[in-house]
This record gives C-alpha cells, structure tokens and sequence, in this order.
C-alpha cells in the first residue's frame, strides 16, 4: 500500500503564494528604494552636505552632478526637483552656500553635462 507524503501536498498550494508573494513584493521594493533614494538625496542637500568641509562638499557634490546628468530626464527632473525642495526650506545660509557649491560644480562638468542639468533647472524654475 502506498501513501503520500505531506511535502506533496504541500506544492500545489505552497508554490502559488510564493509566486504571488515574489509578484506582489517585488514592485513595492523597487517603489520603496526609489523613494528613499530621493529622500537621501534630499537629506544630504540640505543637511549633510553644508557641515562637511568644502573639499569634500565638493567631492561628493561632483559625483552627484554627474550621475543626475547621466540619468533619464524624467528620473532626473525627480531626483532635482526634490534637492530643491530640501534647499527651499533650509536656512538662507545653506540655501546660498549649496547654490554656490552647485553652479560651481556644473561649471566644472563637460559641456553635454553642463547643458543637461542646466536644461533640467530651468525646467524646474518654469514650474514642469
């Protein structure tokens, strides 16, 4: 006589809420490291980067600038709109010292990077 194993009947029910679990998990993961990639971009904006020293304010701002010129636009206009966002709130202080930091860093990009970003502010500051 033969029987049957409990891990078979575990499959047929077991499987599906895995696969729906991957399904349903997998987006709201992506959704929740988008949103917090902004919010650390917004975080060392207004609050991180004007307490470090200006080399390494301009360090880091550097690298930021260039990967924000080298993503889609619609990523980048979200990425730039909320750095904005975080400076416009910020002390008068801060907001003149990270304007400062910034213009000088596009200065320093090639000229397609330059455009870019530029290109992406005045989207910005015309409300897109």
């Amino acid at each position: 006589m033969r029987t049957f194993s409990n891990a078979a009947l575990i499959w047929p029910i077991g499987l599906p809420i895995f696969l729906w679990g991957i399904a349903v998990l997998v987006p709201f993961r992506v959704l929740a490291q988008v949103h917090q990639r902004r919010a650390i971009v917004k975080q060392m904006a207004a609050v991180i980067l004007p307490h470090e020293t200006a080399e390494a304010r301009h360090r880091m701002l550097r690298r930021v600038m260039a990967a924000l010129a080298e993503m889609p636009e619609a990523q980048r206009l979200a990425y730039m709109r909320e750095m904005q966002a975080a400076l416009n709130v910020a002390p008068e202080g801060v907001r003149q010292l990270m304007t400062a930091a910034r213009m000088a860093v596009m200065a320093e990009l090639p000229a397609v990077q330059r455009r870019t970003l530029i290109a992406a502010m005045d989207q910005l500051m015309a409300g897109a």
